[in-house]
């Protein structure tokens, strides 16, 4: 759905703006699913955690919560995408909120458009 696309792409813009203090026990877990230290998290990376974790889980749900989490669609996962769909918005506080709103919405003309989150989420995938 257009609603869920834009609340993670707003994380997306979240993600990117938060201080490096307050995620730094996501680094921590992401550095332990990116066992090979190569700063993205593969598909067999990710269902190899998370098998450790639930040995339940199937590897088509493991894909189904990867690609959730794989924004730019790229099969690999970066940390701002990692924290993103995982970090809690209601450990966000104002501060935050209104950077990454100045993030999406350059030109200052009050709202976000598609083309704003667009235009965040390709440049932020260039980088």
């Amino acid at each position: 759905s257009h609603s869920a696309d834009i609340r993670r792409t707003a994380m997306i813009g979240v993600a990117f703006m938060m201080p490096t203090g307050k995620v730094s026990h996501l680094r921590r877990i992401f550095q332990r699913i990116d066992r090979r230290g190569r700063g993205y998290v593969t598909k067999y990376d990710f269902y190899e955690a998370m098998s450790e974790l639930n040995p339940a889980l199937s590897e088509l749900e493991s894909n189904h919560i990867f690609h959730a989490m794989d924004q730019d669609s790229n099969n690999q996962i970066s940390f701002t995408e990692f924290v993103a769909a995982t970090i809690d918005p209601r450990e966000v506080d104002i501060t935050e909120l209104n950077q990454a709103y100045r993030l999406l919405d350059t030109d200052q003309k009050g709202y976000i458009t598609y083309d704003d989150l667009k235009r965040v989420l390709w440049t932020w995938m260039e980088l």
